[in-house]
């Protein structure tokens, strides 16, 4: 473990998290805990935790004190570790199914090679940072 991190219930590698979602309502009831979990901590391996009663922006905050570079998308209070993003996609969910994703992402950790993929209701414009530059416009100038 390089950056142990102790969220009260279970100590996680703070160096191999990913990305900070909020939890849901719907996944907080399947959780079946007294706790109050507000976030969620996604780590390569699933060794990951959920955080009680703390918001995003303090969650990046802590990330940051451990030297650990998250960015946060405000707009749908999830954060994600850019600099292991190596694919983005629009999400496509299943005709009839509820929409609550916009995007996949893949990571990659630069290291061990070790990767995930996570779905998340930002869009990919929101994950990456940016629009993505168009070949056609690059090829123009």
């Amino acid at each position: 473990m390089q950056k142990p991190l102790d969220l009260g219930h279970k100590v996680i590698d703070a160096a191999s998290v990913t990305c900070i979602k909020p939890v849901s309502a719907e996944q907080l009831g399947r959780l079946n805990s007294a706790e109050n979990w507000t976030l969620e901590a996604r780590a390569l391996g699933g060794a990951g935790g959920y955080i009680a009663d703390a918001d995003i922006t303090k969650a990046v905050g802590v990330f940051a004190k451990l030297g650990e570079r998250l960015s946060l998308i405000p707009e749908t209070g999830e954060a994600v570790r850019r600099d292991w993003l190596t694919a983005v996609k629009p999400f496509a969910s299943r005709e009839g199914a509820p929409n609550k994703f916009r995007s996949v992402a893949t990571f990659t950790n630069p290291a061990s090679g070790e990767k995930t993929d996570e779905w998340f209701a930002a869009t990919p414009e929101q994950l990456r940072g940016s629009k993505a530059p168009a070949f056609k416009d690059l090829a123009a100038g």
